[in-house]
């Protein structure tokens, strides 16, 4: 999936296999929130598009406000919310008939070499 390139949260339906995805962008610079509630999947680029959902029960997520105050943020896939998460950075969801999965279709790759100069890698940088 190299073609995914950018800065995005996409949603899309293949109506061939009847299945539907979720993805996000390589490095998170784009939200991702998702919930499967009552067999629906409800998901946004914020919160508060998911709490609009009539049947949503605002229930605290402890472990996510411990991290909060430990670390002054909430790491992924934590949220506020027990039932609220975020999508990783590089990942997408695949969800068809109440079931879904997580996959990476990302990761960063390092070249471990030392045959390269600093200058090959100044130059790479740039």
């Amino acid at each position: 999936m190299d073609y995914l390139n950018g800065m995005f949260s996409i949603a899309l339906w293949d109506n061939n296999k009847k299945k539907f995805f979720l993805f996000r962008d390589r490095l998170g610079i784009k939200p991702l929130h998702y919930c499967i509630l009552d067999g629906t999947l409800l998901f946004g680029s914020e919160i508060k598009s998911i709490l609009k959902y009539p049947n949503f029960k605002k229930e605290i997520n402890f472990e996510a406000l411990s991290h909060y105050f430990s670390f002054g943020y909430i790491p992924a896939p934590h949220t506020i919310y027990k039932n609220i998460k975020k999508l990783l950075p590089g990942h997408y969801i695949a969800y068809n008939n109440n079931e879904y999965t997580i996959k990476k279709y990302w990761d960063i790759k390092f070249d471990y070499s030392n045959e390269k100069s600093e200058d090959y890698y100044c130059e790479k940088l740039d």
